[in-house]
């Protein structure tokens, strides 16, 4: 029927498959969580009848499956899951093809970042979407727009793109957050003194491309500041690299 509830299945309880369980219980979807701890540890209220430890004690008419895991636990699933179930993993880098032994496959992709203890702050993240037919791309669509209203399609090409774009201002930023905050003296707050001007530097790309903005000494051409940098990190030789590197690059972009 038309008006039937939503049935999945999501294999794997971290990051991802935590939140999207939460998601979509939100949105009145009926969801089936396979999870080795046979437990939602950050699921309150979650019924305990609809988690199992294994893939095939999943029901048989879901209308969907996510596979939310690592990527290279993907081939012990398919090799025990019921081949009429669809089928998506949720990859920015995996192929969708490689669940070609499926009626029905395709690829749930949502570009942000997800820590399953932490309720998200922005729900308006992106997702993109590829299928392996018309019927599939569209239920995968439909099923999209109910947690967040920013749906795309994008092939393994764009995706593989999008998601080293992630990585870069994401991953990658959050290391260097990591180590600013380990600059900072024992007698001041690192949150404090750092989290004003982080956010400062992030709000303003709700006004313009980042070029826009850039500042700094190594887009001042300030030589006498970036060497007495580099020697206050002569004990950190990695990160004074990575800052010798980072400054050279951001002075021939703005040259």
């Amino acid at each position: 029927m038309a008006d039937a509830k939503i049935r999945i299945g999501i294999i794997g309880a971290g990051n991802v498959g935590t939140h999207f369980a939460r998601l979509f219980l939100n949105a009145g979807v009926e969801v089936f969580l396979c999870t080795s701890e046979g437990k939602a540890e950050f699921l309150s209220g979650f019924s305990e009848e609809k988690i199992v430890s294994d893939p095939n004690m999943l029901p048989n008419d879901l209308d969907l499956v996510f596979f939310t895991r690592r990527d290279r636990d993907l081939q012990a699933v398919t090799n025990v899951l019921d081949k009429n179930n669809t089928l998506v993993h949720c990859s920015g880098s995996m192929e969708m093809n490689l669940l070609s032994s499926f009626n029905h496959y395709g690829v749930f992709y949502p570009l942000q970042t997800f820590r399953k203890e932490q309720e998200l702050i922005h729900t308006n993240f992106p997702v993109f979407i590829e299928a392996s037919d018309e019927e599939t791309e569209a239920f995968l669509m439909n099923l999209a727009s109910l947690i967040t209203p920013n749906v795309h399609k994008a092939d393994l090409a764009l995706r593989r793109r999008l998601h080293l774009a992630g990585v870069l201002s994401s991953n990658f930023v959050n290391y260097l957050y990591a180590a600013a905050y380990e600059q900072v003296d024992d007698k001041f707050d690192a949150d404090e003194v750092l989290l004003p001007l982080m956010k400062e530097t992030l709000s303003r790309l709700n006004h313009g491309h980042p070029d826009e903005f850039q500042t700094g000494p190594a887009i001042r051409k300030d030589e006498e500041t970036i060497e007495k940098h580099l020697q206050m990190l002569e004990n950190h030789p990695e990160l004074q690299e990575l800052y010798r590197s980072l400054s050279e690059i951001i002075k021939k972009r703005h040259s």
